[in-house]
């Protein structure tokens, strides 16, 4: 079940992801099949930020955006961790692309993490 969508995006393949903010994952919704499974997130939860990087062993916290790449990857504003997250397609893990753990201005002309 959805809680709070906030953001939803379509890859060139046909499949939906989908920002389940409330729940602190994103989903997808395989074209075809139209099944509805976890990508992204280990959902209802603690969410907090965490190191591993298996996407669906990682806590987000608030998710509130997403979009994709040609590639199929999937960048996530995990917007309470302060951080962008990379979900990798081909291998299914998920980096920080952008970010710390602390949010508000930082300087200009610095490296992004």
């Amino acid at each position: 079940m959805l809680g709070v969508v906030t953001d939803v995006w379509g890859d060139s393949n046909g499949n939906i992801f989908i920002v389940d903010t409330a729940n602190n994952r994103v989903s997808k919704i395989a074209a075809g099949t139209g099944i509805i499974s976890t990508v992204i997130g280990v959902g209802l939860g603690p969410p907090t930020y965490t190191t591993t990087t298996v996407a669906t062993s990682t806590a987000l916290n608030w998710p509130i955006a997403l979009c994709g790449d040609t590639m199929g990857n999937l960048y996530v504003a995990d917007q309470y961790n302060h951080r962008i997250r990379k979900y990798t397609a081909a291998t299914g893990s998920l980096t920080t692309s952008i970010g710390t753990s602390t949010g508000g201005m930082g300087a200009d002309n610095i490296a992004a993490t």
